[in-house]
Formats: structure tokens, sequence, C-alpha cells
């Protein structure tokens, strides 16, 4: 059993999770919330996203996926990602310290941790995100990024937190 029970909560449902040629269950959207932990990452299975955080999570995730965001480096796709959120009138704030040595690129609703990701080793980013979700003020963690590669098989569950990972529509340019 994978860590993400969707019968939890109505979570599942809305994500149409599915499984993929290889018969691991998959969300079919362009969001990805893989079921293969990284090696060396140390992933909970209690993680289900009570239903006010899945919520948020959900209108975030329709917030990021319905903007073509095109840049030249990340923080091009960051400033996009801000004007997307704005738009949509999401409450955020930007370059979070959430300790000394912790910065998230940023914090939605004062609890979901939003990290942009264009390039980089994926056991470096997951690593990056657990640390993120082991804040307490953290309730779940979002990986917005430009390549797939980051996002596929990016674990559902650290910390005892939901993670989700966003493929961004546009990209690089």
């Amino acid at each position: 059993m994978s860590g993400f029970d969707s019968r939890a909560t109505n979570f599942g449902d809305q994500w149409g999770f599915g499984p993929d040629s290889r018969g691991v269950e998959v969300a079919r959207t362009d969001v990805e919330l893989a079921a293969a932990p990284l090696p060396g990452v140390p992933v909970s299975t209690v993680g289900v996203p009570t239903p006010p955080v899945a919520t948020e999570l959900d209108a975030l995730v329709a917030v990021l996926c319905g903007f073509a965001h095109r840049g030249a480096d990340e923080y091009a796709i960051q400033e996009s990602v801000q004007r997307a959120l704005h738009a949509q009138g999401v409450r955020f704030e930007r370059e979070v310290r959430l300790s000394a040595t912790d910065r998230v690129d940023f914090l939605v609703s004062g609890a979901i941790a939003v990290e942009v990701k264009t390039a980089g080793k994926q056991l470096r980013v997951v690593r990056q995100l657990q640390r993120y979700a082991g804040h307490g003020r953290v309730a779940a963690v979002v990986l917005a990024s430009t390549r797939i590669a980051l996002v596929a098989g990016l674990p559902r569950v650290l910390a005892g937190k939901p993670v989700v990972g966003v493929v961004l529509p546009g990209g690089v340019l």
C-alpha cells in the first residue's frame, strides 16, 4: 500500500488516480503524486492531507497550472508564479525564512510551502523539500517545476506532510 489513501478524503478522487503502464498508482493530470520514494529519503506513511489542506492544494494547483510560465531562468519562473498567485488573489509570502538555513520560495495561505525548481538533481531537491516539511508551520509542500524529471517519482509524503509535484505549463526559454 502506498503512503496515500484516497479513501481518507476525497482528495484522491479529485486528482483521478490510476495505474500507469508499470501498475504504479499515479495522478492522471499535470500533477504527479508519484508512488516510489527515492533511495535514501525516509518517507512517512501518515501524511494524508486533511480536508482544508486538500482544498487549498487543489486551488493552488489549479492556479499554477492555469498560467503559462515562461522565463529564461528559475528567478523568471518564480516571478511568473508570483504573478499567477497575485492575479488569482492567493494569499502568499515570498522568500520566507523557515529557519536560519531554510528559505522557501513561497508560503501560501501561511502553511503551504512552494518551491520552484528549473534544474538540479532530484534527490537533492527532495532532501530540501523534506527539510521544509519538517518545520511546524508547514502543513504541505508543493514542488513547482518546468521539468517533468524533477516531479516524476516525487514522494507523496515527507516528514508526515503531503507533497505535491506540479509540472508548470510553459517552461524555461
